[in-house]
């Protein structure tokens, strides 16, 4: 069964629990189960046995995903990837995770044009080791 998820205010609702940001980040589904924004959700809290998972600072849902989307709006670094994802590092001046991380990774695969996001997390290291 396929659960719902209510649209950010800010975001344009595309149907079928397809948000877009202001920056032009698309969020949709990654399963029937789950949202990517619940994905990125994820790195809010600790993942035991789970040594490379960054978890930030921020804890809620909308600060989160404006951080991510102000962030996309400044531009970062793409990081080389040996798959169809494009992985883009954006550097902060402070931390942005619980670690002390200043790297903010964020994994979008383009699609029409469009970054449809499959995930985000700090990081340490300015490669963006797979999460």
């Amino acid at each position: 069964m396929t659960q719902s998820i209510s649209c950010p205010s800010w975001m344009v609702n595309m149907g079928n629990d397809i948000f877009m940001s202001p920056a032009g980040l698309v969020y949709l589904r990654e399963s029937a189960t789950k949202h990517r924004i619940d994905h990125i959700m994820d790195h809010t809290k600790a993942v035991d046995g789970k040594p490379l998972h960054g978890v930030f600072i921020v804890k809620d849902q909308d600060e989160l995903l404006k951080m991510i989307d102000d962030a996309w709006k400044k531009g970062g670094e793409i990081v080389p990837t040996n798959n169809k994802n494009k992985v883009t590092r954006i550097d902060y001046d402070e931390a942005i995770g619980e670690g002390g991380e200043k790297f903010l990774c964020v994994v979008t695969r383009v699609v029409k044009k469009k970054d449809r996001v499959i995930t985000a997390y700090p990081s340490s290291s300015p490669d963006c080791p797979r999460h």
